[in-house]
């Protein structure tokens, strides 16, 4: 009795994680809020201290890519800001906003997929820093 109350209990907490992580319909929809026009192009290799290396590709404002290290990325420019998702299958892990400093400079902040708030003034204690630097091209 006491081994089915542990897994029971178990199966509780499991299940409340899993309902807390954002999807990737939750995050698309967040990235459909971004909606500002831009001029810039993020493609290409970016070093990101926080994760690892980056491989960015943009098509117009959407941005595809993955880290090196794992997770695949999924986000849109919106004026000079990239608005980011590094999810796994359909969950979302992480989302960010890095400010484009320059051609070759982003910062921001990143917080956990769990959190529920999107909007990133309300991500506060929650939020880390991140940075990218744009790595020169091979030749």
């Amino acid at each position: 009795m006491k081994n089915i109350r542990k897994a029971a209990f178990l199966l509780i907490c499991f299940s409340m994680l899993v309902s807390c992580a954002m999807s990737m319909q939750q995050g698309q929809a967040w990235l459909d809020t971004k909606t500002d026009p831009t001029n810039l192009d993020l493609s290409g290799n970016w070093m990101c201290p926080e994760f690892s290396m980056a491989q960015l590709s943009q098509d117009g404002r959407n941005v595809t890519g993955a880290f090196y290290s794992g997770g695949l990325i999924k986000g849109v420019v919106s004026g000079d800001l990239l608005s980011l998702l590094v999810y796994d299958a359909d969950t979302v892990v992480y989302i960010a906003e890095l400010q484009v400093v320059d051609q070759g400079t982003m910062k921001g902040k990143y917080v956990q997929g769990s959190t529920s708030f999107t909007d990133s003034k309300y991500w506060g204690d929650l939020s880390r820093p991140i940075g990218m630097l744009k790595m020169p091209a091979h030749k």
